[in-house]
């Protein structure tokens, strides 16, 4: 769990770079923008966090790959919820996304 903590690190530091470098195409009102903005700073932040707790206390019951061992209810929980939230979180993110990118593709079209 300890390498799979580093390695969500790394790659979603790697998908905010990517997403940074792709901002300034997305077309669409500044209110999605923002929604879009703390939807992805949230997974980043939660999948970091699930990892990494899971990784400290070994409650690993989600993540069978892993290792799959049981903790504490509470801490299992914890983490149910950061993963699930996350999940919801990165795909609503990247609908408005390909949407904002969509909006940029058939602007220059018709341009």
């Amino acid at each position: 769990m300890g390498l799979s903590a580093h390695l969500e690190g790394i790659l979603n530091g790697l998908f905010l770079m990517i997403l940074g470098l792709i901002w300034p195409k997305i077309k669409c009102p500044p209110r999605m923008l923002n929604l879009i903005y703390l939807l992805v700073l949230y997974a980043g932040f939660a999948n970091f966090a699930a990892v990494l707790l899971a990784g400290f206390t070994g409650a690993e019951k989600m993540m069978p790959i892993a290792g799959g061992a049981e903790g504490p209810k509470l801490l299992e929980l914890i983490i149910s919820f950061l993963l699930v939230s996350l999940t919801v979180s990165i795909l609503a993110a990247a609908v408005l996304l390909l949407y904002g990118l969509y909006q940029t593709a058939f602007q220059t079209k018709d341009n």
